[in-house]
């Protein structure tokens, strides 16, 4: 660059000298001093000096404070002031230290995590009242047909489970397998053997009757299962028409196998409604009374009753249309369809009744 450049040239036209470019100076940085040289200074140095992290707990740190008249060397020598002891909790980055836990307020409380703080005995009445008791209901197992479907299924007909919701308890399909009796009976509340085929003859030593229907080995198995294991646990039951020809063949009774034609099953798929008269003081006389209007399907009946059974109710031609085995809770059977009737649920209310747990406090 010359001093002729118009450019660099002055108001009054003389040239402005320009100094010669040269090489700039190296800037001078500063280096780190290592942490180990730095001196120790200010609050947060005395801070550093005085905490010690806690062994086993994640980002917490306890305050240690030295005794009262010690020296400091972050305070020259100086001695601290005189502090009161105090409850000193733990610390989590900034936040403020953890309140002790308060033992006076919840003592109350019931442990285990009942939230109501109610006595004993009101918490166990408002527990059972709002429970609804779980009701076994055997099952049919069957080919069926539904939608474009048609292959094996377990179903049981709808009445079943009507019947067991408004009288107050929860339906529970038990359709016919290998095991696991003893266990279901531990959760259920009550049980319903429900109406289907003939009971196999060979189960009461008798020879097959050519009018009856062929066994089903293994929903006879299933419920002579669960029959057993329900009364050993004294749970409530309810035999509905093959249910109470089973409950007197499992304790020894037998059946006969075909009634005349005519008198308890008329038409295929069709009740019969006929009237029955029941036992003066038997437990069924007690919750339906001295007679009772019921439907009827069926074409065997009890012939001799089983160990400890007592017949409760008889149709006109002296059929046993019904069976309760004193001294359980509630053991009862009836040869008709009282889930049909969807008027008269008084069995079925006197099944959950029964069937409520009584819950010790």
């Amino acid at each position: 660059m010359g001093p002729r450049q118009p450019h660099l040239r002055p108001a009054c036209g003389r040239p402005r000298p320009v100094a010669a470019l040269r090489e700039p100076r190296p800037r001078r940085r500063r280096q780190p001093v290592p942490r180990d040289r730095r001196p120790d200074r200010g609050r947060a140095a005395r801070r550093r000096a005085t905490a010690r992290t806690r062994t086993g707990v994640h980002r917490q740190r306890v305050r240690l404070r030295r005794a009262q008249g010690a020296r400091h060397p972050a305070r020259r020598g100086r001695r601290l002031r005189a502090q009161r002891r105090r409850h000193r909790g733990l610390r989590q980055g900034r936040r403020p230290a953890l309140h002790p836990r308060r033992t006076h307020r919840t003592r109350g409380l019931r442990q285990g995590g009942d939230r109501l703080g109610a006595a004993p005995r009101i918490r166990a009445a408002v527990s059972r009242d709002r429970r609804r008791p779980l009701i076994g209901v055997t099952s049919y197992q069957d080919d069926a047909a539904w939608s474009v479907w048609n292959q094996r299924a377990s179903l049981v007909p709808q009445t079943y489970v009507d019947a067991v919701v408004r009288a107050g308890g929860t339906p529970v399909l038990l359709p016919p397998q290998p095991g696991g009796a003893d266990h279901l009976l531990d959760a259920l509340d009550g049980l319903v053997l429900a109406g289907g085929p003939d009971v196999d003859p060979a189960r009461y030593a008798a020879t097959a009757d050519p009018r009856t229907g062929p066994p089903h080995h293994a929903r006879d198995d299933w419920e002579s299962r669960l029959l057993g294991a329900a009364l050993a646990r004294d749970l409530p039951l309810l035999g509905i028409c093959r249910g109470m020809q089973l409950l007197n063949v499992e304790l020894g009774g037998t059946l006969l196998q075909h009634l005349p034609d005519g008198s308890h099953q008329i038409v295929p798929a069709r009740f019969v409604r006929h009237r029955v008269g029941l036992v003066e003081g038997s437990r069924l006389a007690a919750v339906l009374g001295p007679a009772a209007e019921v439907s009827c399907y069926h074409h065997q009946a009890v012939d001799r009753l089983g160990t400890g059974l007592q017949a409760s109710a008889r149709s006109a031609d002296g059929t046993v249309e019904a069976l309760e085995l004193p001294g359980h809770r509630f053991a009862l059977g009836v040869q008709w369809h009282p889930e049909t009737d969807p008027d008269d649920l008084r069995l079925f209310h006197a099944l959950i009744t029964a069937s409520h747990r009584e819950t010790t406090p």
